[in-house]
């Protein structure tokens, strides 16, 4: 750079090396770049922390296994996009509350239709006395006895080689009867309100009936959850400062 005086003049003049500057620029756009793909990532990351309270506002007392429902897929220099997901035993129930829809049978409804219990066009809810898992699910271990004992005429006897698991299984979870769909004819209508399974145990002089699955119609579900606006609501709240934390690191 140097200055030249001519006509009343002082011209400053510079040569440039544009590779030099090129270079500068090719970092900063780096910078930026990655800078970008660690807010994305930030932000999904912060939504999947929020979304435990966003479920709260859609389901009655959601489990942990549902709160923790969504995985985050990071945001690459390659590739700005963070990516939001939920596992497919979320999702069958969780995304019928964002798309609507009807949710698919489960494994042991899909026995009971095929058993000729459940007809086809309902589902099951948990009764009043279902014993429930961790999770908020019925549980596994009776859901198992259950169908067993119901494929042996459900009060735990059995003609077949095990007499022995049977009579254990009825002990701890007693026997099961089940109330067809449109038919309570013959049965405590003071104790067996809805169509369903009871599970039956012995008293001294009288027979409890608790219900464990009530059969109702599929339901239609009617959109609850815009998760899109709800991940919006992160994006605009969170993105600009990590954007902006990162540059300044």
């Amino acid at each position: 750079m140097a200055p030249y005086w001519g006509g009343g003049v002082v011209r400053i003049t510079v040569e440039i090396d544009r590779s030099q500057v090129q270079s500068v620029i090719d970092k900063q756009v780096k910078k930026v770049n990655r800078c970008a793909a660690i807010a994305l990532t930030k932000t999904a990351a912060q939504h999947k922390k929020d979304f435990a309270s966003v479920i709260d506002g859609v389901f009655d007392r959601p489990t942990r296994f549902t709160g923790s429902a969504v995985r985050v897929k990071s945001a690459t220099v390659r590739d700005f996009t963070a990516e939001l997901s939920m596992p497919k035993r979320q999702s069958s129930y969780v995304g019928k509350e964002i798309d609507g829809g009807q949710r698919k049978a489960k494994a042991y409804e899909r026995a009971l239709t095929a058993a000729g219990l459940l007809p086809n066009g309902y589902v099951t809810v948990p009764g009043e006395k279902a014993p429930m898992d961790a999770n908020g699910n019925i549980s596994r271990t009776f859901l198992v006895a259950m169908m067993r004992q119901l494929s042996n005429g459900g009060y735990g006897g059995s003609t077949k080689g095990d007499d022995k698991k049977q009579a254990r299984a009825y002990k701890k979870h007693g026997g099961f009867l089940v109330v067809p769909v449109g038919n309570r004819q013959g049965f405590d209508r003071a104790k067996i309100k809805q169509p369903g399974i009871y599970r039956v145990t012995q008293q001294q002089t009288t027979w409890d009936l608790d219900p464990v699955l009530i059969f109702v119609r599929k339901a239609n579900y009617k959109p609850k959850l815009n998760w899109r606006n709800e991940v919006q609501k992160t994006v605009d709240a969170k993105f600009k400062g990590y954007f902006i934390a990162a540059l300044e690191s």
